[in-house]
């Protein structure tokens, strides 16, 4: 597993872009935890963008996954697949706050652990907890601090997700910050 995370690193920012400008497609990596009932969950995100219309707007798409400890002792794995839009009104400055929408879906598993055994909302997982999937939603904003011609930092990216799994609405906080590549 180690190895394909790292070839996609290599390969993701490895990518032709022309330098100095803002209209070459962004790739973001990072860390990004999910708060979900008052603790945090740790996990990483994986984003491509492609800027339009100057840079100023770009549609982009964001794998993330989280996996941890949440609250009363009960274990979360949650990952994620959304594409939307981003707008920046100074794409090409040195800091650049930008504002997001995205929508997709989530898959997300839940369990508690009691003497070895695996519980989850079905009762007894025998040989794991089943996942389950459905629709989510994200808004959200950040501020980028460009670092050098193509690189900038992720300072802080916070995002409010809804998702509806199981007929339960569940409401987190997304927090990320990283590494972007233009």
């Amino acid at each position: 597993m180690r190895r394909v995370v790292f070839a996609a690193f290599v390969f993701a920012f490895g990518l032709p872009g022309a330098p100095g400008t803002v209209e070459g497609a962004e790739i973001a990596l990072g860390y990004s935890g999910l708060q979900a009932d008052g603790s945090l969950t740790h996990g990483g995100a994986l984003a491509f963008a492609s800027p339009r219309g100057g840079g100023r707007l770009r549609l982009l798409a964001e794998v993330s996954a989280q996996s941890g400890g949440a609250s009363g002792g009960e274990r979360l794995r949650e990952l994620g697949l959304l594409a939307g839009a981003a707008w920046a009104p100074w794409p090409g400055g040195r800091l650049s706050p930008f504002v997001s929408l995205k929508a997709g879906v989530v898959s997300a598993q839940r369990s508690v652990q009691v003497f070895g055994v695996s519980i989850g909302a079905d009762g007894v997982c025998d040989g794991g907890c089943p996942y389950r999937t459905g629709p989510a939603a994200e808004v959200g904003g950040g501020l980028d601090l460009r670092i050098g011609g193509r690189w900038a930092v992720r300072l802080a990216q916070a995002d409010y997700r809804v998702t509806r799994l199981a007929g339960e609405t569940d409401h987190a906080l997304r927090l990320s910050a990283g590494i972007v590549r233009r």
